[in-house]
């Protein structure tokens, strides 16, 4: 009977042990279920975040397709306008680029005319001088120059419409 004593004593204490042991490790799972309970809370603020930012951008997408569709119908309906620009380039003779140069104050539709030009092709920087007839008349003080440069403006939008 002692042996049977000391046997159940000693599964006694290693049930202790072992009851000790699954303690700790259902304390270690608790803490670890608040940590997954965390995590899963901030992973779904974080999708929360990810579907706005999802949905704006869709928006905003959306939008650009719309300004861009509107900027291809605009630019569609310019183009017969470049065409005829172009064939005024063509046939405008450098005499003819003297002529308007030379004038001491010319009519306000060669200014108006002038002014366009400049939007199209100078820097923003410069356009408090785009009505000032003397700036102009320099612009066009090498007639050839000046003609070639027309020329470019049909370049200059037709590389800004590839990118």
């Amino acid at each position: 009977m002692d042996s049977t004593n000391i046997t159940v004593n000693k599964l006694k204490e290693t049930n202790k042990i072992m009851k000790a042991d699954a303690d700790i490790q259902m304390e270690k799972t608790e803490k670890f279920k608040i940590e997954v309970e965390i995590e899963e809370k901030e992973a779904n603020i974080v999708k929360a975040i990810a579907m706005e930012t999802t949905e704006r951008c869709t928006i905003i997408k959306n939008d650009a397709e719309i300004v861009c569709e509107e900027a291809n119908q605009a630019f569609a309906l310019a183009v017969p306008a470049l065409k005829k620009a172009e064939k005024a380039i063509d046939n405008l003779e450098t005499a003819m680029i003297t002529e308007l140069k030379n004038f001491g104050s010319p009519s306000y539709k060669a200014v108006d005319v002038c002014i366009c030009i400049n939007y199209i092709k100078m820097p923003l920087k410069d356009k408090k001088n785009f009505d000032n007839w003397k700036w102009n008349q320099n612009l066009m003080k090498d007639p050839n120059k000046f003609k070639e440069s027309l020329k470019l403006i049909k370049t200059d939008i037709e590389v800004n419409t590839e990118n």
